[in-house]
């Protein structure tokens, strides 16, 4: 609680292999300096930001057939997605989270096979709907 948000803007660059200039931390619509502290800032752990309108909860976990077999099997991706946005923009964004870059993956949804140019809104996915990836 008491370390500046550059920790959590550097760590999430590290992960997403950009600069930690392209992090932006917002709070309801209000950019957040990284030299603040969550202390400060008067952050807890509730503070997890909400979909706004137009958007989904939808969390992307991976299945990968090894993670049974002592592997550690990374936290699922939880983005607010627009449902109205290709499916696209959330699989390069887990690619991205799992440094995975080019590895085929499969994503599914309800048993079925999704292509990037689908939208949630087309296949009818609500709030806190599950994303399956297989590697």
């Amino acid at each position: 609680m008491s370390e500046p948000l550059r920790v959590v803007v550097e760590h999430m660059a590290r992960v997403l292999r950009v600069p930690p200039g392209w992090i932006l931390l917002l709070l309801r619509d209000r950019e957040l300096e990284p030299s603040a502290t969550p202390q400060a800032l008067g952050l807890g752990v509730a503070d997890i930001p909400e979909p706004g309108p137009g958007e989904l909860r939808l969390t992307v976990q991976g299945q990968d057939r090894h993670s049974g077999l002592g592997g550690c099997v990374p936290p699922p991706l939880s983005p607010a997605t627009p449902q109205a946005q290709p499916l696209s923009w959330l699989m390069e964004r887990y690619r991205a989270a799992r440094g995975l870059g080019t590895c085929p993956l499969r994503f599914f949804f309800d048993g079925r096979r999704l292509l990037g140019t689908c939208t949630p809104e087309e296949l009818g996915m609500e709030q806190d709907d599950i994303i399956e990836v297989w590697a």
